[in-house]
């Protein structure tokens, strides 16, 4: 039995690297997959019954909407996710079915340690990779989002605030911020300083491929604030997880998103993540030798942090 479950995580993890570069029509499926392949490298990983439950969801199909039943949530939790499932297959009222998965998605601010609480962002994809934003809906959410998370950083929850970042890239309503998604869905499952720096960095590079430069500030000040909570050496697990996310970028589910993204802002990776637009011009670039500086600047803070913490006992 421990067998099978070693095979079928294997599997697993060959499907997530897989279909993020080579099957369009599982770019849902693919978003999902670079999750659970990230949390497997992490040994952070759900359970295989809800796992298998979510990438079931993540499929292109109506009967997509009885696989979060199988899973071992509470009966309610499973009745609210497959039902907004229903609401993006059915014929109802656009702007009904956009309610309806933004607040299913702030469920994921109620259990925000659950392994696999991005499952409520599901139905968003799934509907977004349907139909197009209603007109300033995604301008709307996008400023809601930034102010939570002024709200919670000032309340001090930093739990709330990952998840919050991942409602934000999903607004901007870009490929460039479709990209950071299932990173940002990482790091609000698994505690990790050195993955958050990452999708700071990430976050406000899509945020100026997306013409929203002022945001660049608090950012930086978020930089600042994960400091102290950095530690030597880097872990192993978080360095296969950073090459998991250079070299296998979510071109699926960024084709699969495509009439419903806006055209400003989409990633190109060609070697290196640059953000560009409809025709094809560069206007923004992760820069990376600027995110290995910031990482080393970062981890000498935070070793002279301690060591001044323990001069002062």
């Amino acid at each position: 039995m421990l067998k099978m479950h070693r095979v079928i995580h294997t599997v697993i993890l060959i499907v997530c690297l897989l279909t993020p570069t080579m099957i369009p029509s599982l770019g849902v499926s693919a978003l999902v997959g670079v999750v659970m392949a990230s949390q497997l490298l992490l040994g952070h990983a759900p359970t295989r019954r809800n796992g298998m439950a979510a990438l079931l969801s993540a499929l292109p199909t109506p009967l997509t909407i009885v696989a979060p039943l199988f899973a071992d949530h509470r009966w309610w939790q499973r009745v609210v996710l497959s039902g907004a499932l229903a609401v993006v297959w059915a014929l109802v009222w656009p702007a009904l079915q956009w309610i309806v998965v933004i607040a299913v998605a702030g469920m994921s601010l109620y259990a925000p340690s659950q392994r696999d609480a991005w499952r409520w962002y599901i139905p968003w994809v799934q509907l977004a990779a349907l139909q197009a934003w209603p007109q300033w809906w995604d301008v709307g959410v996008f400023v809601i989002s930034l102010s939570l998370v002024g709200v919670t950083l000032w309340q001090r929850r930093p739990e709330l605030v990952r998840w919050i970042i991942v409602m934000l890239v999903l607004a901007l309503n870009t490929g460039a911020g479709l990209a950071v998604v299932p990173w940002a869905m990482v790091v609000a499952v698994v505690r990790a300083p050195w993955l958050l720096v990452v999708v700071v960095w990430a976050t406000m590079t899509a945020l100026v491929a997306a013409g929203s430069a002022v945001a660049v500030i608090g950012g930086l000040i978020a930089l600042v604030m994960v400091a102290p909570h950095l530690t030597w050496p880097i872990p192993w697990r978080v360095v296969a997880v950073w090459l998991l996310w250079a070299l296998v970028p979510i071109t699926a589910t960024e084709a699969r998103l495509q009439t419903s993204l806006s055209a400003f802002g989409r990633l190109w990776g060609d070697g290196a993540l640059t953000m560009v637009n409809a025709a094809q011009q560069a206007v923004a670039t992760v820069p990376w030798l600027a995110m290995v500086a910031t990482l080393v600047v970062l981890g000498s803070v935070a070793v002279q942090w301690r060591d001044e913490d323990r001069h002062v006992e």
